[in-house]
């Protein structure tokens, strides 16, 4: 059996499929994205703190998960595609991880010796505002032409 030459036509299909396949998000742009995976991880930890009934708080639980889940792997994404030396990025990405997980118990600490038991969620709340105007003013790209 002999490997037969690519033909023009096979390799204009074979990146047609490859921009199919990799055309989920990408077509609504990253600032797009993360603006709306900030807000979700936002309102759920408004809804965690403000909420008492069960399904709300199921829903809050969700809204979080998904948001914070998607933001960090489309960070990681992110970082890898438009960092001069991938390496470094990578690296002060992750540095960033384990930054905020030394002080983050000790914010929800600080903020847990309030008389109100939401003050830690509504302090995560801010945090995610935060992060959310960071990526809206970062000037990542909005969506492709």
């Amino acid at each position: 059996m002999t490997l037969q030459p690519i033909t023009e036509r096979q390799e204009k299909r074979q990146a047609e499929l490859r921009t199919r396949a990799s055309s989920g998000w990408d077509s609504v742009g990253n600032l797009l994205l993360l603006t709306v995976l900030q807000s979700m991880m936002v309102l759920g930890y408004l809804l965690l703190a403000a909420c008492s009934q069960n399904w709300l708080l199921i829903l809050g639980f969700l809204l979080i998960g998904f948001g914070k889940g998607s933001t960090v792997n489309n960070c990681n994404v992110l970082t890898g595609e438009r960092s001069a030396n991938r390496t470094r990025g990578m690296n002060l990405l992750h540095a960033c991880y384990a930054v905020g997980s030394l002080l983050g118990p000790i914010y929800i600490g600080f903020l847990g010796r309030a008389n109100w038991w939401g003050m830690p969620l509504m302090g995560l709340g801010c945090c995610g505002m935060v992060a959310w105007c960071c990526f809206a003013f970062a000037g990542l790209p909005g969506k492709p032409k």
